[in-house]
């Protein structure tokens, strides 16, 4: 009797071909396609091979074998001696088996090879891609306008059911974007054989991306992986001297592409002059703040480049002079004290003037800081004490702060001196003389200590000696102004922290 062994499954069994006995191991060999396609006619095979346990005699086909004759329903079945053999057409996607009966008496063998007895059968799994999704598509998500440099995206490699390597791919990309010199039409694939696509994105076009598995029989897909492309534009900038004064300056936003034409805006107090290409001249038509902005007009769509702060004319007015920040203040006689302006930057500044009253400066003049000795009052009758500055930019000189106040007949501390400058840690603030002895106080007196921002950092108050310390562990490295007040008299240092 001959015994049909094919027939059609839903379900994936584990197959064990293997028979392990006294001597040795048969092991049964299938020979044929893993994955067919529906409606292919297939041959498969089988071959028994016998390792022996002794592992210095090779395994071997035994000659001795009873493969019995089966069949499937639709196709033939044909007998052939020494092996299982049998022709098939593939009509669903569902899985079936193949099988047969093979017979080894084991007789007449050098190997003492014990019989063999047994209905071998494989699971066959027809190439099937339904209900599987490729992974997560990994490359750019956000490509600037106008980057047309090749871009490259994959995902990992599609399996079938069974484990096999799926070799065919669809990809989808926006309108425009090319592939070997394709352009896409925004819904047809590009097909590779590969998981992996480097394309090139035209100049404005974003979008999804999908990609799908094909099977190698071209009739089942996976479902699809896709991901999302935007294209916004690059970040442009307006370049040039933030100062403008009456002669003009010219504007440039750099690394455009290409466009079709910008306006520019100006701010108040401002005209534009001339415009070439990506370059603008403006004129200041008045003094103080404005703004310079644009719009840049391109295929891709409108550009609008950040306003850019600028200063018109001659610089404002400083509005504080450390040491001196009040009119009124009464200062020691033939004493030294240092006055430094804030903003120390302002409106692109390049030189400084300084005028004193009552006194003699010592150094700093043209810079933001000077280091004054105030005149002699021995008389006791009431002497001022002006102080003044001035600042100039490329445009022109600002207006003059001024401040007054009066020398007393008192001799006030000469410095105040910061170790160690830079500070690291602990610092101490030291009141001292001309001759850097320790300076007799003989009022309580305040020390200050603020920030580049004016924020007060440090406060110490009602002093009675000389010298104070603070511990600048955990400050931000940078430049610190501070200030000594004794009665109506100020003294400013910088302090420089540096970790």
């Amino acid at each position: 009797m001959r015994t049909i062994f094919i027939f059609t499954l839903v379900f994936i069994f584990q197959l064990i071909t293997s028979q392990s006995q006294a001597g040795g191991t048969y092991t049964v060999k299938w020979i044929g396609e893993k994955n067919p396609c529906v409606g292919g006619v297939y041959e498969y095979s089988a071959e028994l091979w016998f390792t022996p346990s002794d592992k210095n005699k090779p395994a071997y086909i035994p000659s001795d074998l009873y493969i019995d004759e089966f069949g499937v329903s639709g196709t033939g079945a044909i007998k052939l001696t020494g092996g299982c053999r049998i022709t098939i057409q593939v009509t669903s996607l569902n899985n079936f088996i193949i099988g047969c009966h093979i017979i080894d008496h084991g007789t007449a063998d050098p190997y003492d090879r014990p019989g063999y007895n047994d209905h071998p059968y494989k699971v066959i799994t027809p190439a099937n891609l339904q209900g599987v999704t490729p992974s997560s598509i990994s490359g750019s998500t956000s490509i600037y306008r106008y980057d047309v440099t090749p871009k490259t995206y994959s995902v990992s490699s599609l399996l079938y059911t069974n484990g096999e390597v799926v070799n065919n791919y669809g990809w989808i990309f926006p309108s425009g974007w090319s592939f070997n010199g394709t352009i896409s039409n925004g819904y047809t694939p590009f097909l590779t054989n590969s998981p992996s696509i480097s394309v090139i994105p035209n100049n404005c076009t974003g979008g999804n991306i999908s990609v799908y598995g094909i099977s190698k029989c071209g009739d089942t897909y996976s479902n699809n992986s896709l991901i999302s492309v935007s294209r916004p534009f690059n970040n442009y900038s307006i370049t040039g001297n933030p100062l403008i004064c009456s002669s003009g300056t010219t504007f440039t936003i750099n690394s455009l592409p290409p466009f079709n034409s910008i306006v520019w805006t100006p701010g108040q107090n401002l005209s534009l002059s001339s415009q070439n290409g990506s370059s603008c001249t403006f004129i200041a038509a008045g003094d103080g703040p404005s703004t310079i902005s644009a719009k840049v007009y391109t295929d891709c769509g409108e550009i609008s480049i950040p306003a850019k702060p600028v200063w018109l004319g001659a610089p404002s007015t400083p509005t504080t002079i450390y040491g001196f920040e009040n009119d009124g203040i009464v200062f020691g006689q033939n004493s030294i004290y240092e006055f430094t302006i804030y903003p120390p930057d302002i409106q692109n500044a390049t030189s400084f003037q300084w005028v004193v009253g009552g006194g003699t400066i010592l150094s700093g003049q043209g810079t933001n800081q000077i280091s004054v000795r105030t005149a002699s009052n021995s008389t006791g009758i009431t002497k001022y004490f002006d102080v003044s500055v001035r600042v100039e930019n490329s445009c022109g000189w600002s207006s003059y702060l001024w401040r007054s106040g009066y020398i007393g007949t008192g001799i006030g501390p000469a410095s105040l001196v910061i170790t160690p400058n830079p500070s690291t840690a602990e610092t101490t603030f030291s009141l001292v003389t001309e001759t850097n002895d320790a300076a007799q106080i003989a009022t309580d007196w305040t020390c200050d200590v603020y920030n580049s921002f004016q924020g007060l950092k440090e406060k110490k108050t009602k002093l009675k000696t000389a010298e104070t310390k603070i511990n600048t562990s955990g400050w931000k490295e940078g430049v610190y102004i501070v200030r000594a007040t004794i009665g109506d008299k100020v003294i400013t240092e910088k302090m420089i922290v540096k970790h």
